[in-house]
């Protein structure tokens, strides 16, 4: 038997509830997927309270819960060809990802890198992404010097990161107690908050690209 988590009504963690049932099988095209960990962004809470954000993603109750995920393919689904059973993945499933197994399309999974561990992995759909698109939308050079607000946050670690292999100068706002670990990243770090641009400012010469995950105050500075 499988275990899913299911709601049948919009609210807080409360209406979620753990049902089990039958293993679902893929179709053509599709893999199967054990998942190992299952990870929670701020846009599943939104879904689970109702309102715009359900609507947005067309939520038919009752529902699944939760989009990333990593785990090892255990069935493949006629006509795969790109996968073997065995081989550890990671991606996302809208509504799906919280349960021991769930079936996607072959192309919607990544091969996990060996170094990577499940649990880092279940989390990497939605921030990875956006973060890895929010840096190719600068088109950063090592001519560039780009602020990354939040840059010890979720999205910001991985996009500041994902900067700095631009060979750009990195600088990112976060709380002194993220400083150390910024600055083992390769990031300038700097303290958010009134005052951000004279901080800046005495850090390097110039900006010439602002990268935003906190909020308009990056931006305006």
């Amino acid at each position: 038997m499988a275990r899913f988590v299911r709601f049948s009504e919009f609210g807080g963690p409360e209406v979620l509830r753990v049902i089990t049932g039958d293993p679902p099988a893929p179709g053509r095209g599709q893999v199967r997927v054990r998942v190992h960990a299952a990870g929670l962004n701020p846009v599943d809470w939104k879904i689970l309270r109702g309102g715009p954000a359900a609507g947005a993603y067309s939520v038919v109750l009752p529902s699944g819960n939760g989009n990333d995920f990593s785990g090892v393919i255990d069935e493949l689904g006629a006509g795969v060809t790109s996968w073997a059973v065995g081989d550890a993945v990671l991606g996302g499933s809208r509504m799906f990802a919280q349960a021991d197994w769930l079936v996607v399309e072959a192309s919607a999974v990544i091969r996990k890198p060996d170094a990577l561990g499940f649990v880092p992995a279940g989390a990497l759909d939605i921030a990875g992404r956006t973060a890895t698109a929010s840096v190719r939308s600068l088109a950063l050079t090592r001519d560039d010097t780009v602020l990354v607000s939040a840059a010890a946050g979720g999205v910001g670690v991985l996009a500041a990161q994902l900067a700095v292999r631009t060979g750009a100068t990195v600088v990112g706002t976060a709380s002194p107690a993220n400083h150390d670990f910024l600055r083992s990243l390769g990031v300038i770090p700097v303290v958010y908050g009134p005052g951000l641009a004279d901080r800046v400012r005495a850090l390097v010469p110039r900006v010439t690209a602002a990268l935003d995950n906190s909020g308009p105050a990056t931006i305006d500075a």
